[in-house]
């Protein structure tokens, strides 16, 4: 059972000029958009560093490496940075934008492929407790502040850079992706040759019925595992394709765990049974509220994460035992509107499940 590290190993000498771009570059890339490249990456599209320079720079610094989320994302640069393959590509335009006051949480980085041909990443949700809130946004707020950046930070790309463009991006980053490439100006969308988004959320329908949206249609593409969950959530009209994971439930959204065999995702015929029972769960439970009850649910629920002074989930995790707590403590002083939200939204989530659940067992 291989990965993308695994990949890396087989077909790292193998150039882009020898082998095309592929569906586990995409997933390449989208992954090592998360490592934290402030101070090393240029923020501007002028000016460039190459994979390997960036490597060198992120792996001699002790510090830095303690920041990444998963420990495969220094293995993942380091093979990067000593391949063929990906070793001179070029980066620039480095931005990483976090801002508590309008629950933002933006990251991006471009790739330059060839002279003619770069490839545009957005990154997905990272550890802090905004980048989260901003994602549950989005079943109220189209767009939430991201998905305006991200089509700013296309526009900025596409005027300094010349050529055609590829986007992509993991969870909330192939959300961006899709979005930016939906909603940029048609001369633009001209420019772009493909978007892919790697498990990443739909979008309310008023997206999917855009001119934009639906003239890019054909060159998008959503990758989802067997399980997935937040790849499922909201609306897609895009093309999808399930692929296999090693894990099992909600861990098959991280990408070390698809299945790849030579220059592919190893694809799937569809998704699980359980997946088809969560989501519908879900969906049902999404449009059983207005929007108006999404956003009182949401802030409700993220109030009382505040109270928790937590930053990130690390935080959460680490400080559980002390903040529930603060939580329960906080519950009860919570207005009467507040707390019959957040009770009879959780009540509905779990009654609309158990229907689901007992719908199947009777089939």
């Amino acid at each position: 059972m291989a990965n993308i590290l695994d990949y890396l190993e087989w077909r790292g000498d193998l150039p882009f000029e020898a082998s095309a771009f592929n569906e586990v570059d995409a997933v390449v890339f989208s992954r090592f958009s998360y490592i934290p490249f402030e101070g090393i990456v240029p923020d501007d599209f002028s000016h460039a560093v190459t994979v390997a320079e960036a490597a060198e720079r992120f792996l001699g610094d002790a510090k830095r490496m303690t920041q990444v989320i998963y420990e495969d994302d220094l293995k993942l640069l380091a093979a990067m940075g000593a391949s063929r393959r990906f070793g001179d590509l070029r980066l620039c335009g480095y931005v990483n934008q976090l801002d508590e006051e309008i629950q933002k949480q933006f990251s991006a980085v471009t790739v330059k492929l060839f002279d003619d041909v770069s490839c545009v990443v957005y990154r997905g949700t990272d550890k802090t407790v905004v980048g989260w809130r901003e994602d549950c946004n989005m079943a109220f707020l189209s767009p939430v502040p991201s998905q305006r950046t991200a089509v700013e930070y296309l526009r900025q790309a596409a005027e300094q850079i010349a050529g055609t463009f590829l986007l992509c991006g993991h969870s909330k980053g192939g959300n961006l992706a899709i979005y930016a490439a939906a909603t940029c100006e048609r001369t633009l969308q001209d420019r772009i040759l493909k978007v892919c988004s790697m498990d990443g959320p739909g979008f309310e329908p008023n997206v999917l019925e855009l001119a934009g949206y639906n003239r890019m249609l054909s060159r998008m593409i959503t990758y989802i595992p067997q399980n997935s969950v937040v790849g499922m959530l909201l609306e897609h009209r895009e093309k999808y394709v399930v692929i296999r994971s090693m894990q099992e439930g909600f861990m098959q959204h991280d990408v070390y765990s698809w299945e790849v065999l030579g220059p592919s995702l190893i694809h799937e015929e569809g998704i699980t049974d359980e997946c088809r029972l969560l989501n519908a769960s879900l969906k049902e439970w999404i449009d059983n509220m207005d929007y108006d009850q999404r956003r009182q649910f949401v802030n409700s629920l993220f109030d009382l994460l505040d109270e928790c002074d937590a930053k990130t989930t690390d935080d959460l995790q680490n400080n559980w035992h002390k903040d529930i707590g603060r939580i329960l403590t906080s519950i009860k002083k919570m207005d009467e509107a507040s707390r019959k939200v957040v009770s009879q939204t959780i009540l509905s989530l779990l009654k609309i499940t158990r229907k689901n659940v007992s719908n199947r067992s009777e089939d």
